[in-house]
């Protein structure tokens, strides 16, 4: 069995629950999920599962997958607060069984969706390969990323939401920036950082993203990613080790430098691509510039 699959999944619903409480949240989200379920029939979808605030279904074609994706957020716009959705499509071979859908096909929209960010689809190379052609405009590439469990990159598209937007990038394809987007993994977290994020990591349990090692300072480092750069910063006791595929190391000890390319990143200790604690980076859609860029910041 072959079909695309999409994962809706509604965005800071954690928030929700602190802002409304458990019962109002918990109507919202249900009232969610109704409303994408019957987008998703009504256009020829089969709603496998809801998870939490989470949807997956199956189409029998990419088509019909990204029409309903771009349709879904309207379902949930009119609810009281208005939600937010990321959304992940990918077409491939489906194993079906007991009232579900399994295999790799199913686990890499998963991850899609899980790093889109609010508002957003993204697909990937497979799905938009079997666009028919109207749709193809649709769609543009990001980049190619590894994910967790994979043993090659996968080609990383978005689709274009705003009419205003599809028309810029028809007019000017060929001379369109890419879009920056830093991409983390460690262990079995990942993470894409867009343009205005920022990322804290370190000990504490209240970092972004936290650094088990006893060797990590509790507020070790920060990450922030800006229109054409994405730079680390170090306010930690041992210093943050740098290293990247072109074979450069760096230790970073209450400076700033900015990341180009892929490498690795480690908390107080030597990047150990086999380690737990070693944080692997790729910056994508990056304006080609020269390494080496570091700046002083205060103590």
């Amino acid at each position: 069995m072959h079909g695309c699959v999409l994962f809706t999944d509604i965005s800071g619903s954690s928030r929700l629950y602190e802002g409304l409480g458990d019962r109002r949240a918990a109507e919202l989200i249900t009232a969610a999920l109704a409303a994408m379920s019957q987008q998703i029939q009504a256009r020829g979808g089969w709603v496998v599962k809801t998870l939490g605030d989470e949807v997956m279904a199956v189409f029998p074609d990419s088509d019909s997958a990204l029409a309903c994706a771009l349709h879904l957020p309207e379902a949930v716009r009119t609810l009281q607060p208005p939600l937010k959705l990321r959304q992940g499509l990918q077409y491939g071979e489906l194993i079906e069984g007991a009232g579900d859908v399994y295999g790799d096909t199913v686990n890499t929209t998963a991850r899609l969706a899980s790093l889109a960010r609010a508002g957003q689809i993204l697909l990937g190379a497979e799905a938009v390969a079997t666009l028919s052609a109207g749709q193809q405009g649709q769609v543009r590439r990001l980049d190619s990323i590894p994910l967790r469990g994979k043993d090659h990159e996968v080609g990383l598209y978005e689709a274009i939401i705003e009419a205003a937007d599809m028309t810029q990038l028809l007019s000017h394809a060929s001379v369109s920036a890419p879009r920056l987007c830093l991409y983390l993994r460690q262990g079995e977290q990942e993470r894409c950082l867009h343009p205005g994020a920022t990322l804290s990591l370190g000990r504490a349990t209240d970092n972004d993203w936290v650094i088990t090692s006893h060797l990590a300072s509790r507020r070790h480092a920060r990450i922030e990613v800006h229109a054409e750069r994405c730079t680390l910063t170090d306010f930690s006791s041992n210093g943050t080790l740098l290293r990247t595929d072109q074979g450069e190391r760096l230790l970073l000890r209450h400076t700033s430098h900015v990341l180009h390319g892929r490498g690795w990143i480690a908390c107080g200790e030597e990047v150990d691509t086999n380690s737990p604690h070693s944080l692997f980076f790729k910056v994508q859609g990056e304006t080609p510039a020269a390494p080496g860029q570091s700046v002083d910041t205060p103590a």
